[in-house]
């Protein structure tokens, strides 16, 4: 546990005891359960980071509830200080991605390479549902109705979450009915109890700042290699958005999870670490990872 620039306690773990740094920055509203069985794999020859946001998982709430890109991003940077990471290829899971893009932008020496999966580079509401026309009244709307609540489930649903196997299983059903996870994907009861501590009103904030956000401008001056993961499911950040981010970074590559998810990474794991082995060593790490 460290404690931020804004004093709020963050929760960081590394796994794996040698190699090269590799960090995951979730998504908002999520902990670290989709990186956890990618983290534990690659724990063979590379030490990743995996760390909760403020009011998520198992960190501090923060005293200001208002937070944003750029505060994750000075977080970002306490955890890999603290963790003895001077550089690392950043992996950024759906609003990780703007975070990582940020980073990048304050620090590029310390960035080694970047994994952009199922996330944008800006602006990530409009490309919710291929709507871009509706990203800021959604935004705005969706900012209003929960800027006044507290936890992210209300206690009519709590229960479900964290009680009876029947009511997770309940939720389970849903959630891949939705189509929010895949029919496949593996066991979400662990993120379903995570989900019932999450302050809304640090969700709405970071809804909110990954609308603003916009690093556009700046993909054309990436110059670190670069691992742009869509997946053909994904209504939250469609294909489209991940072949126009490939598109729009000198030497990127593009893999294209089929029938995934926005949660890709966890659904198809073993697709995706294949392919994210090989860009570190082909790419990032030229053939050889050093110990």
């Amino acid at each position: 546990m460290i404690v931020s620039r804004a004093g709020t306690p963050l929760i960081y773990r590394v796994y794996g005891d040698r190699g090269p740094f590799l960090i995951g920055c979730n998504g908002v509203g999520v902990s670290t359960v989709f990186f956890e069985p990618l983290a534990e794999r690659l724990a063979d020859g590379y030490r990743m980071i995996l760390w909760d946001y403020p009011g998520h998982g198992r960190s501090g709430d923060p005293e200001d509830p208002r937070i944003d890109i750029e505060t994750l991003t000075d977080d970002l940077a306490s955890v890999m200080d603290a963790a003895g990471a001077a550089q690392a290829v950043l992996i950024g899971h759906s609003l990780g991605t703007q975070v990582s893009l940020e980073f990048y932008r304050r620090w590029p020496e310390r960035v080694l390479g970047l994994v952009p999966t199922h996330g944008t580079y800006g602006r990530s509401v409009s490309s919710f549902f291929k709507l871009p026309a509706l990203g800021v009244p959604v935004t705005l709307l969706v900012r209003r109705l929960l800027s006044g609540g507290y936890r992210a489930l209300p206690p009519l649903i709590e229960p479900l979450a964290v009680g009876s196997i029947l009511g997770r299983a309940a939720l389970d059903h849903v959630a891949r009915a939705s189509g929010l996870i895949g029919r496949d994907a593996p066991d979400l009861t662990e993120y379903f109890g995570h989900l019932v501590r999450v302050d809304l009103r640090v969700f709405a904030s970071l809804l909110a700042a990954s609308q603003r956000h916009d690093a556009s401008a700046q993909l054309s001056g990436i110059a670190v290699p670069t691992l742009v993961v869509g997946g053909t499911r994904d209504f939250f950040v469609p294909i489209g958005v991940a072949r126009r981010f490939a598109r729009a970074v000198p030497g990127a590559e593009l893999m294209e999870l089929d029938r995934a998810t926005h949660a890709g990474l966890f659904e198809q794991l073993g697709v995706y670490e294949a392919r994210l082995r090989k860009f570190l060593t082909q790419r990032v790490f030229l053939g050889a990872v050093p110990a």
